[in-house]
């Protein structure tokens, strides 16, 4: 009978063990995690910024292009205004 108290007195100690060690895990994995998702988003947002960046550019070499031909600084369809002087 005082074998089978010992017994589960170490069962109980080794439930503690076990449950402690799963919270200590748990704990860590969720922080792993967190650092993982940040650093996929930063890379996302990285990707993106450098798309925009690009889309910018492209943008901007075409308003260029545009206020050129209006203004007839060069190009194919370029046409001068002519002006009086008054």
């Amino acid at each position: 009978m005082v074998l089978a108290i010992a017994s589960s007195d170490w069962l109980g100690l080794a439930a503690l063990i076990a449950s402690f060690t799963g919270v200590i895990a748990t704990i860590f994995s969720v922080r792993y995690s967190r650092k993982d998702a940040t650093k996929k988003a930063e890379m996302e947002c990285h990707d993106r910024l450098l798309k925009v960046q690009r889309d910018a550019e492209k943008f901007s070499e075409e308003l260029y292009n545009y206020r050129m031909q209006q203004y007839g600084g060069y190009g194919e369809n370029t046409h001068k205004v002519e002006v009086d002087d008054a």
